[in-house]
């Protein structure tokens, strides 16, 4: 497994693994979040329809489906994969300046959607 798709995947057990109270959340992600910030807000609720968004090339792609299976695995869920950018969706996607770790991603999860990049 290469280390974008590793990271998606620890990025995926920490969405899954959010609740509402960062103080009783047990946040079992490598490498652990450098900064977790709770605002106030809407939670995301993932249900069937929540499709998951690629960005980029046919590795990001794949990256997609990797986090579709898991989450079916770990819920249930079947989630559509595609390329079209949807609301109250999970978004993939590569940032430049992230980059500059090996090991960095930002997620971001509001009533909106959730975004990993």
């Amino acid at each position: 497994m290469n280390k974008v798709t590793y990271l998606f995947v620890l990025a995926g057990c920490l969405l899954l693994s959010c609740t509402h109270n960062p103080s009783v959340a047990d946040y079992q992600v490598v490498p652990l979040p450098q900064e977790i910030v709770e605002t106030d807000g809407q939670c995301f609720t993932l249900t069937s329809s929540t499709p998951i968004v690629w960005q980029g090339d046919e590795a990001m792609q794949r990256n997609a489906s990797f986090l579709a299976e898991y989450v079916k695995e770990k819920t249930g869920l079947e989630l559509a994969v595609t390329d079209t950018p949807e609301s109250n969706a999970i978004t993939l996607d590569l940032e430049d300046g992230i980059e500059k770790s090996p090991e960095g991603y930002r997620l971001v999860v509001d009533a909106e959607g959730v975004c990993i990049t």
